[in-house]
């Protein structure tokens, strides 16, 4: 224990560690308050002297008021009323289309906009083309639960085509989708979207950490005094990526908590109970509120940094130069990210499930996999991908781990 005390107090004596994680810290709470600056919505009761538009907090607390009506479960009857509303206000403005209202006939539609996403989609035909919601019959309204399942088979048809099999596991995993939906203002998909983005930094911040555990002493030639001493082979590589592994491993838990408690705060805790399908699509394979959903890719990103950390420390094992190490391990890692610009996706989607790290990006990052329907099919087989991603994961860390140890001790030989 005292050895490995020692190792972690080495990497945090560091001034670019130091340095480093504080940034990722600062992060952590800035990308939480960003979303919020992006938010805005009319201001619900203007008079002379007010503001026309309300921004940040004052939007936020605004909204909430504004969409009481619609919180709690999604009803049939609340999606009639809400395909009501928007054909009566079209229709008695005189106008096709919402963006023709003027701001006081918008504010009409305030209390039920949060719905006609979902009302679209559902409601969408074969083809997969949004419905517009002047062509559907209020009176005459299928059921908005089961046009979602429909919509979801469509779906699946399309882009699906030649691998039934990937169609009817998406079905059998949609149909434990809690319903009715559930919704209450809160978290916007924005900044759901900003917690893969913080991954990313505190991902980037724990590779440039652990690229110089090792190359680091190659380079300074202090690792040939230290294999002189009784615990300086096996022993060593072990408590040096064990106290890797630990300051990785606070720091983004920390880092993600003070995210989560931050984002919580800001947009309080009542939305975080709200179905994700309310948020993205209402064909979203994931049983999940927006709280769960949260909490869940935190966790599965600490495992895929975990493995990203692991593979940077065996690059590290392997080189005798600090930058090089930094930048192969860069490199390697981000490279799923890099190929989503070049490659076709199920390409991609394969190189993102073998690669540590895989699930960590922006576009195609662990997130979106578990919003969308990605596949990877292999004969009459299909298999999710954040399945796929999570096993890689778990696996990889014990398997890095071993060619770390084994490529140091190999070193020691050199």
């Amino acid at each position: 224990m005292r050895l490995l005390g020692l190792e972690i107090k080495r990497v945090l004596m560091s001034r670019m560690t130091r340095i480093v994680l504080g940034a990722a810290l600062f992060f952590s709470f800035l990308l939480a308050y960003i979303p919020v600056t992006f938010v805005y919505c009319r201001n619900p009761q203007v008079v002379i002297g007010d503001k026309e538009y309300l921004t940040g907090f004052e939007a936020i607390r605004a909204e909430k008021q504004i969409t009481q009506g619609i919180s709690g479960e999604i009803t049939q009857e609340k999606i009639v009323y809400a395909v009501a509303c928007y054909q009566d206000c079209l229709k008695r403005y005189g106008v096709d289309y919402t963006y023709e209202l003027s701001d006081t006939a918008k504010r009409e539609l305030d209390p039920v906009k949060y719905l006609f996403h979902g009302i679209r989609e559902a409601y969408a035909t074969e083809g997969g083309i949004a419905a517009d919601i002047m062509d559907l019959e209020a009176g005459n309204l299928g059921d908005f639960y089961a046009a979602c399942r429909k919509h979801l088979t469509d779906i699946m048809r399309l882009e699906q085509k030649e691998h039934p099999a990937a169609g009817r596991n998406a079905e059998a995993l949609y149909g434990k989708v809690d319903m009715p939906f559930w919704y209450a203002y809160g978290v916007s998909a924005d900044a759901i979207e900003y917690e893969g983005l913080l991954v990313l930094v505190l991902f980037l911040c724990c590779t440039v950490v652990c690229a110089p555990v090792f190359s680091s002493e190659y380079q300074t030639g202090a690792d040939d005094i230290l294999r002189c001493t009784k615990s300086g082979r096996r022993k060593l590589a072990v408590v040096k990526i064990v106290s890797a592994l630990m300051i990785c491993l606070v720091v983004t838990v920390i880092g993600m908590g003070i995210w989560i408690l931050a984002t919580t705060v800001f947009w309080g805790q009542e939305g975080m109970q709200t179905s994700v399908q309310m948020v993205f699509s209402v064909i979203s394979l994931v049983d999940l509120n927006v709280g769960g959903l949260i909490w869940s890719e935190a966790l599965c990103s600490v495992i895929m940094l975990l493995s990203g950390v692991c593979l940077t420390l065996f690059l590290s094992s392997r080189f005798s130069n600090n930058m090089l190490a930094m930048a192969t391990a860069l490199l390697v890692c981000f490279l799923p990210v890099v190929l989503g610009w070049l490659i076709p996706d199920h390409i991609v989607n394969l190189v993102k499930c073998v690669f540590p790290a895989g699930g960590i990006g922006l576009q195609n990052g662990f997130l979106y996999d578990l919003l969308e329907m990605r596949y990877l099919n292999i004969g009459e087989l299909a298999i999710w991908t954040p399945f796929l991603i999570m096993a890689f994961a778990v696996v990889e860390i014990p398997l890095w781990i071993g060619l770390t140890i084994r490529s140091y001790r190999n070193h020691a030989l050199k």
